[in-house]
């Protein structure tokens, strides 16, 4: 299994290395880490890869705040540091702009943070699993149950405690 050094963050928030010049798109990696991979999709210009060991860390890597995080499908990027997910952001519309829009030298501000990484979100659709709210599981259909969610308003996190 190959090691790639991850330069860059994609629109959707895969880490982007490069072998040989093929981007290479891997979730759950942050810019400036050595990883082991596994391609699962290869295509011509580009392949998706899996990311099976960080064998160099970022400075931006966190501890996620919740206990079912990577399974949950729930939120992204809650292992990188808040202050450099708001800069990825602004690096990935840059990107886009010059990518798909073909612009360069578009001056985007900074991103502008709304408050608070946690305890913003008023609106979440849960299903049930074992009679406890529960989201899907990344990728899949499988159900992840809850104890509750480092994102959701107070008022809403206090329906996990009725």
């Amino acid at each position: 299994m190959p090691d790639i050094t991850i330069d860059s963050i994609a629109h959707g928030g895969e880490g982007v290395g490069r072998i040989d010049g093929k981007a290479h798109f891997v979730a759950g990696a942050l810019p400036g880490e050595r990883v082991e991979i596994e391609v699962v999709r290869e295509k011509r210009r580009w392949a998706r890869a899996k990311l099976i060991r960080i064998a160099e860390a970022s400075d931006d890597r966190v501890e996620a705040p919740c206990h079912v995080f990577g399974k949950c499908g729930g939120c992204t990027w809650k292992y990188a540091a808040y202050a450099r997910q708001l800069e990825w952001k602004r690096e990935v519309v840059v990107g886009q702009l010059a990518h798909v829009g073909r612009l360069d030298d578009v001056d985007v501000r900074p991103t502008v943070a709304p408050g608070s990484p946690f305890a913003y979100r008023n609106r979440m659709d849960f299903a049930v699993s074992d009679g406890r709210p529960a989201l899907h599981e990344h990728g899949s259909n499988r159900l992840v149950a809850l104890n509750g969610c480092p994102l959701l308003k107070p008022q809403l996190a206090e329906r996990f405690a009725a």
